[in-house]
């Protein structure tokens, strides 16, 4: 009940039940409806419809009063401004607008990513990547391989990055290659032990005894499970070739 408050004027405003009996009727309304909450009326289950004030319902498991008038369901305040956490996991039960920071390790971390929470993302991944250092993989050893015409892994698998959450990510990678023959070399960042799909490999073509460095400047490899590897994996078409100094980065895009 909306209160209109009277505009009291010294030996003008009459002191009777009209004025008195406005702010008898409000004292009983804020006593009643709000202190005692005897107004407050329990409907169950969220139904779309039309809710007052002092109306509850259950919607996501989540119990939820009405505070004015409306017709749009229900939705929890934004957090107040605070820190965001900083963990090796994210919060279980986020709130649109949240943000987090999430490490592989809270002593030492190799990354810090961090994220904010988007409760109206149409995607599954609703944790949105806004900033942080990437995770880097690297292998220096030179290592060779007679295999022709098929991804491989070298005797060193990788460089690989072990997501933590599932989700989009954007990854690099570069390496040295070389051949004692003119070839083909290519180089791909796969999900797993699988094939590189494009943008996320390169090639180069090289003479007998020289070195290329092929390099993956950006790729978006989706919908990858947690736990599942970023790697880099490799492609010639002559029987004697070389790799060394690789590395491989990876950044969240948005993920679960």
């Amino acid at each position: 009940m909306a209160y209109t408050p009277t505009n009291w004027v010294e030996g003008v405003t009459t002191l009777g039940p009209t004025n008195m009996n406005k702010i008898e009727t409000e004292l009983a309304y804020l006593d009643g409806a709000v202190l005692n909450a005897t107004d407050l009326n329990y409907h169950g289950d969220y139904a779309a419809g039309s809710y007052k004030d002092g109306d509850i319902v259950v919607y996501g498991g989540i119990s939820y009063v009405c505070v004015r008038p409306t017709s749009a369901a229900p939705t929890p305040w934004p957090p107040s401004p605070s820190a965001p956490t900083y963990s090796t996991t994210l919060p279980s039960n986020p709130v649109d607008g949240q943000e987090a920071v999430l490490v592989d390790s809270v002593t030492n971390p190799s990354y810090t990513w961090r994220f904010r929470y988007n409760a109206g993302s149409s995607s599954a991944y609703k944790w949105e990547f806004i900033g942080g250092i990437p995770a880097v993989a690297s292998v220096a050893t030179d290592e060779s391989s007679g295999t022709t015409g098929a991804w491989i892994d070298l005797a060193t698998v990788g460089p690989q990055f072990a997501v933590p959450r599932a989700g989009d990510y954007f990854v690099t990678g570069s390496a040295v290659m070389y051949s004692t023959v003119q070839t083909i070399l290519q180089l791909g960042i796969t999900k797993n032990a699988g094939s590189p799909i494009f943008p996320a490999y390169t090639q180069a073509i090289v003479a007998a005894g020289y070195w290329a460095n092929p390099t993956i400047t950006g790729a978006v490899i989706t919908a990858f499970a947690a736990s599942d590897n970023a790697r880099m994996r490799y492609q010639a078409n002559a029987s004697t070739w070389h790799a060394w100094y690789r590395e491989l980065t990876a950044l969240p895009v948005r993920v679960s």
